[in-house]
């Protein structure tokens, strides 16, 4: 039989043992909590894009790897187009989106370029799709000059080839180049001004 003062010492080692065990479990889980921080990729966005839309840079990098494109270029021309908003609409155009796609555009990139009518130019994710596919289709046309390209997303191939670049589509371009700047200099760990470059 276990005498009493022996009983005692067996009850306070199994609490020591026990308090133990915790301080050990949650040492592990707070570890390896800050490791997974430490190995969680940083958003390498502008300060200027706010919060609520940085959810979509998966969208772009997805979509500029299928475009064969450069990720910040398509960021930039969104940027410019719409400022990331799904919601954009030009009520004069009927463009749409993120991209600011003509119906008439993201009805033949969705059905004749991916193979996917079911493609909505409404979606964010669907529209940063079409938007670098359509843009793919410019640098392709220009023989890869993506200075004309964008221009071209703007202005019109036929337009930008017949007609030459207009001063503001040449505006347009210039800001794109401008923002892509900023994009570029994020991804290195450099994101310059918070300002939203269109509006300086």
């Amino acid at each position: 039989m276990i005498q009493p003062k022996h009983r005692r010492a067996l009850t306070a080692l199994a609490i020591l043992v026990a308090f133990d065990v915790v301080i050990g479990v949650i040492t592990i889980l707070v570890i390896g909590s800050t490791q997974d921080e430490k190995s969680a990729p940083r958003a390498v966005l502008p300060a200027f894009v706010e919060p609520d839309k940085r959810h979509l840079k998966p969208a772009f990098e997805r979509a500029a790897r299928a475009s064969r494109l450069p990720v910040a270029l398509i960021e930039a021309l969104a940027w410019r187009e719409s400022r990331w908003r799904a919601e954009a609409l030009n009520p004069e155009s009927g463009a749409i989106g993120i991209g600011q796609l003509l119906p008439e555009t993201a009805a033949f990139v969705a059905g004749e370029l991916l193979d996917d009518p079911t493609l909505d130019p409404a979606d964010a994710e669907d529209n940063i799709r079409m938007m670098a596919r359509y843009l793919r289709v410019q640098v392709d046309q220009f023989g890869g000059d993506r200075e004309l390209a964008v221009a071209a997303y703007l202005q019109g191939s036929t337009s930008v080839r017949n007609d030459g670049v207009s001063p503001t589509t040449a505006d347009y371009v210039a800001d794109i180049a401008e923002i892509r700047r900023r994009f570029e200099a994020a991804a290195r760990g450099n994101e310059g001004s918070a300002l939203d470059p269109l509006n300086q």
